[in-house]
């Protein structure tokens, strides 16, 4: 039984935000820009939970998630739903002892409210009670994808790669107008080449070295890639991309992380969301995994005239890879104003894609920096209450932007060590003052004092003068360069700090990347290397070489002998390229080829084949 006071305590507080709540439904609520975290008052507490109180889209599915506080102090946890009722669950305490999930063994009901009450010391919550409510989910029609990708006719054939070794992989050819000069960084290249104008059947992550050669390929049978690079898991180097469908709410999205062996240390999906969203996947120095989810919800706009109508609610969440518990969440409805856009809402059924977030940055604070195409801005969030501390362009900012800082439909926003600030600004969309229609690279400098004010440090033109409308980022490298991946604009392209082009490289017409990096990699796969064979004149045979994603051989010996067991060199020559061939004149019934690194040493021996 409990006792009266604690009755009453427990029930006036429910009918007050009930009726909030009532008046509240799914519209938006004007917050005022947060610049520093509250000492005092309801965001004194120690303890952090996701969703975020007075959060109004939260998953059906959500999980309650409290950071902060150590496991075994979690207490009693009393989640009820307005309409669901008490939530039973299983604690889930986290991985890196400092916090645990309440999740729930049933799921919430589309637009209600739902109160926790814990003994805890929540920021943003009276004497540890705090509620949220559930988004009202909009549901797409599955779309119409085919079971098999289509074929690649002669033309698009034409534009990619043809081995002999692996006829499987079809990566696409590059061209290199600029060839890398002795102040050009060091690393391969990373991209998702994909076709415009179709799926072809060969689309996947790809690496390449800085004469346009294939490295590595993984074609993904239908599905695309997107945000391919190198990070770091568990201390490790790892290769990371996205991997799905490019739409919402649709497929099996995920991140992907493979090991220098190729192989698969971890697949992320996201928790209470149907799939991931490409735009930005990157992993922390904490084991955890940061993207964003968009997420079409029915909210109504103000002076909109529309009543509840779909808009894309963009979700970050921060989840654990190894036990997928979600560790930070924040939604942009409620916390940035959808008439901060410049896109026209659809005239048709389709969610309004108002913000299109595009990039997620962590601030050496801890906040969470994020790049709105749509907006034409820049935010900067706070972890612990989800407020915009600062917005940097668009049409409330709280900078003054100086002359050529004005960006628009931009992507990729990146804090700097110094404190400045990289932009991929794309110039395709609203504001532009500068009248330009040539995307570029910038560095802001960003001033606060006396006064909030952008300051153009550099900026980095396309070499041809053109204008990418969609995709794009820029990468500052090492050694101080600038890596440019232009997106819509097929290539990509190298600048040192004082704007000199060092390396400039072209993909076939009509294919692109969403994203392109350089980054340090050395694989080390476990297949055995491939080969194949064709007869030449006499006595003689083409021998071709290849080892998918084998960074560190510079040379092929070709092995010969009467049997697989009796083999003996009988020709070597450089690596190149992706696939080597080496005509070697023999009587041997039996060939393979042998990889050997720089100094000679051997790594492995392909299978044995009979001399045609």
């Amino acid at each position: 039984m409990v006792p009266s006071s604690r009755r009453v305590r427990w029930l006036v507080p429910v009918v007050l935000v009930m009726v909030l709540a009532a008046d509240r439904g799914g519209s938006e609520v004007s917050r005022p820009p947060v610049k520093a975290l509250p000492t005092s008052g309801e965001w004194a507490g120690s303890v952090s939970v996701y969703p975020l109180p007075g959060t109004l889209t939260a998953s059906p599915q959500t999980e309650v998630s409290f950071r902060g506080v150590s496991g075994g102090r979690h207490g009693k946890v009393s989640v009820v739903g307005e309409k669901s009722g008490k939530h039973k669950g299983r604690i889930a305490l986290h991985r890196d002892g400092r916090g645990f999930s309440f999740v729930p063994e049933r799921s919430f009901r589309p637009g209600e409210e739902v109160r926790v009450r814990t003994g805890l010391a929540l920021r943003g919550a009276e004497d540890g009670d705090y509620a949220f409510t559930v988004a009202r989910p909009f549901h797409l029609p599955d779309p119409n994808v085919p079971e098999q990708p289509p074929a690649m006719g002669p033309g698009l054939a034409s534009k990619f790669h043809d081995f002999v070794t692996r006829p499987d992989l079809r990566p696409p050819k590059v061209t290199v107008a600029r060839p890398a000069g002795s102040t050009a960084g060091n690393g391969h290249i990373f991209h998702t080449p994909k076709n415009r104008a179709s799926w072809a059947d060969q689309e996947g992550p790809v690496i390449v070295d800085e004469h346009g050669e294939a490295v590595w390929f993984r074609p993904l049978d239908g599905a695309r890639a997107a945000d391919f690079k190198v990070d770091r898991y568990r201390g490790e180097k790892v290769l990371l991309w996205w991997q799905g469908h490019v739409r919402h709410s649709y497929g099996e999205d995920r991140l992907v992380i493979l090991n220098d062996r190729y192989e698969t240390v971890a697949r992320v999906k996201s928790r209470g969301y149907a799939d991931i969203d490409g735009h930005e996947v990157r992993l922390t120095p904490n084991g955890t995994a940061l993207f964003f989810v968009k997420n079409p919800v029915l909210w109504d706009v103000p002076g909109d005239g529309m009543g509840q109508r779909p808009v894309k609610d963009e979700v970050i969440q921060e989840v654990d890879v190894a036990t997928g518990r979600v560790l930070f969440e924040w939604h942009s409805l409620g916390n940035i104003g959808v008439l901060e856009t410049y896109a026209a809402a659809p005239g048709s059924g389709e969610p309004w894609d108002w913000l299109h977030a595009n990039s997620i940055e962590l601030a050496p604070d801890g906040d969470v920096v994020i790049s709105g195409r749509h907006t034409s801005a820049v935010y900067k969030i706070d972890r612990e209450t989800g407020r915009v501390v600062w917005r940097l362009g668009g049409k409330r900012s709280d900078f003054t932007m100086g002359p050529g800082t004005t960006f628009s439909y931009q992507h990729d926003a990146r804090i700097r060590p110094d404190g400045s600030i990289t932009i991929l600004d794309n110039a395709n969309g609203v504001p532009n003052p500068q009248g330009t229609d040539v995307s570029r690279g910038i560095v802001l400098k960003l001033d606060r004092e006396p006064a909030a004010t952008a300051t153009l440090a550099r900026e980095y033109s396309h070499p041809a003068d053109d204008l990418s409308v969609a995709e794009a980022n820029m990468q500052t490298l090492p050694n101080g360069n600038l890596f440019i991946g232009w997106g819509h604009v097929p290539g990509y392209t190298e600048y040192t700090q004082d704007g000199e082009v060092v390396y400039d490289v072209r993909l076939p017409d009509g294919i692109e990347s969403y994203r392109s990096y350089r980054f340090d990699w050395h694989g080390h796969p476990t297949t055995k290397p491939a080969i194949a064979l064709r007869p030449a004149d006499g006595d003689r045979t083409r021998v071709y070489a290849s080892w998918n994603g084998a960074t560190e051989v510079t040379r092929w010996q070709v092995m010969a002998g009467p049997s697989p067991q009796q083999l003996r060199p009988i020709a070597s020559a450089p690596k190149r390229g992706f696939e080597t061939r080496i005509t070697v004149s023999t009587n041997a019934d039996h060939i393979a080829v042998r990889a050997l690194d720089t100094n000679g040493d051997p790594l492995r021996t392909s299978p044995t084949r009979k001399r045609p």
